[in-house]
């Protein structure tokens, strides 16, 4: 059974008179090839099972037991009819089996057609036959295959069974439109894994213009909010989606950088302070929406104070503030200005101090103080 014994001694214990011992031998992924052809041809059917599932088993190996006469001729005929089929559907399910030992298998029982239509090397022919199969498990398999030619999977799409069509909506070769199609579907089950695949679509980095519009309308709120976060996404639907009934969506508009400034600037009188928040990070916003949001208190002064487009009229106003996360980001701000600086340079807090030291326009230390007492002159003249 282990993976580090010798081939030599795998060889050695394929000959082994215990059938258990000759079954783990032939369920070992490391038996030599000699071997696994030798217990292919085994007097016991377990044995030539664990053979037909091994994944180390070549598709030559794999066809031989298919084709193979009787191992056991004392056997009944109902009994040796069970053996067959219990090794043809190890075959049928192993990842090895070649295209032309499928088709051998094509016309045996259900048990058996099972592997075949989930098998990814099946013929086409063989999968469009299976799809109109009496037995809804061997037609929900081809749906699930995800080799199954798109063509099939449409003609298949209005299928009686709930269990087939949902396998449509799980499988990921089924295009968006469809997918909106079956999100319609009187079947709860088909419903869910519609919303599963578009939410998995929806993560995708290269969606197209065309199926961000379509997502962008989805009653899922978690798929609207990636859409309205996409790089690819229209101006348009961000316009649409800026006035979205839920506020995370409107965030998500908010903090992309594709985001156009007039769409931005409208945001900043929205109902909900993190989607301003937002609006007040954006660096396309407008210089005199950010002054207005920066009268307002909480953290949307932090916001406002890592923004490189807030004019530097404002970062100085910000520097002053009680809250010592705002001093921090202004001195992060690569926009500060040299005396504001020198102030946030001298700063009680040491971090903001940290921050300040770390600007590059953060002038030399030893200038600092008078920088900063004429800065703060400045500004106290400003007030009166």
């Amino acid at each position: 059974m282990d993976s580090a014994t010798p081939p030599e001694t795998l060889q050695q214990l394929s000959e082994d008179l215990d059938v258990y011992t000759r079954v783990k031998v032939g369920e070992n992924e490391k038996t030599p090839l000699p071997a696994l052809q030798k217990l292919a041809k085994d007097k016991d059917l377990y044995v030539r099972e664990a053979v037909a599932k091994n994944p180390s088993a070549t598709p030559e190996i794999l066809d031989s037991l298919v084709v193979q006469e009787p191992v056991n001729p004392e056997n009944k005929e109902k009994e040796e009819q069970e053996d067959i089929t219990i090794i043809k559907k190890a075959v049928a399910e192993n990842p090895k089996t070649s295209t032309q030992t499928l088709l051998r298998l094509a016309g045996e029982n259900s048990e058996i057609l099972l592997g075949v239509a989930s098998h990814p090397n099946t013929p086409i022919e063989i999968l469009q036959k299976l799809s109109q199969h009496k037995e809804v498990q061997i037609r929900e398999a081809v749906a699930e295959n995800k080799n199954t030619p798109l063509d099939i999977l449409i003609k298949m799409i209005s299928d009686e069974s709930e269990w087939v069509r949902a396998s449509i909506a799980r499988n990921a070769k089924t295009p968006l439109e469809y997918l909106e199609k079956l999100s319609d579907d009187k079947s709860n089950k088909v419903k869910q894994y519609c919303l599963e695949s578009k939410r998995k679509i929806a993560q995708k980095t290269d969606l197209t213009e065309k199926e961000i519009d379509s997502l962008s309308n989805d009653k899922d709120v978690n798929i609207r909010k990636l859409m309205a976060a996409h790089e690819n996404i229209s101006e348009f639907t961000l316009q649409v989606l800026s006035k979205d009934s839920d506020s995370t969506v409107r965030e998500a508009v908010a903090g992309n950088a594709k985001t156009p400034r007039y769409i931005l600037d409208d945001m900043a009188s929205d109902a909900s302070p993190f989607v301003k928040d937002r609006v007040s990070a954006n660096p396309k916003t407008s210089p005199e929406k950010l002054e207005l949001l920066s009268k307002e208190g909480g953290e949307r002064k932090r916001w406002i104070a890592t923004n490189s487009n807030t004019p530097e009229k404002i970062l100085i106003s910000l520097s002053f503030e009680r809250a010592k996360s705002v001093r921090e980001a202004v001195a992060k701000n690569p926009k500060t200005p040299q005396g504001a600086l020198a102030k946030l340079l001298l700063d009680e807090d040491s971090e903001v101090r940290k921050a300040a030291a770390s600007n590059p326009r953060t002038p030399p230390k030893q200038m600092a103080i008078e920088k900063a007492k004429e800065f703060i002159q400045q500004w106290q003249d400003s007030l009166k």
